[in-house]
């Protein structure tokens, strides 16, 4: 099993992003990346707010679940 990245590239602007926290996923810590320069919509309790592109990345540094059809990057 490989080791998660610390660094990753924003998915949207190419931006170079440190590690900003863990997702806790089936008892596998998940590395949580944010780019504050890259705003998404999010739908907060009805309203529709922004937020900063956040993600998670699996071992191999995809970012989880971006293949699957329902996927989407969260904030």
């Amino acid at each position: 099993m490989g080791a998660f990245p610390e660094i990753h590239a924003c998915p949207k602007c190419g931006r170079v992003l440190l590690q900003s926290g863990e997702a806790l996923f089936d008892e596998v810590r998940l590395p949580v990346f944010r780019c504050d320069d890259c705003l998404v919509d999010v739908n907060v309790l009805g309203e529709t707010a922004q937020a900063a592109l956040t993600f998670t990345v699996d071992e191999d540094g995809e970012i989880l679940g971006a293949d699957d059809a329902g996927a989407r990057l969260w904030a």
